[in-house]
């Protein structure tokens, strides 16, 4: 079962980007300083941190060209 990215329900604003539903699996805010993670239906997920609302210490982003 392939699936990529652009198959999941995500919801980007000016102000956060949320991927997953109905409950996000991840939830970022703007500034790039806080999140939340929630279990997730989407990705049938339980939450990815032990506390629900968490502080971003560090970012690392990757991108893959095929």
């Amino acid at each position: 079962d392939h699936r990529d990215l652009h198959s999941f329900p995500t919801r980007r604003s000016s102000d956060l980007l949320m991927i997953g539903r109905p409950n996000p699996a991840l939830m970022i805010d703007e500034f790039l300083t806080n999140g939340s993670s929630c279990e997730c239906e989407t990705f049938q997920s339980p939450a990815l941190t032990p506390k629900r609302n968490f502080e971003i210490v560090s970012v690392e982003l990757w991108m893959f060209v095929l």
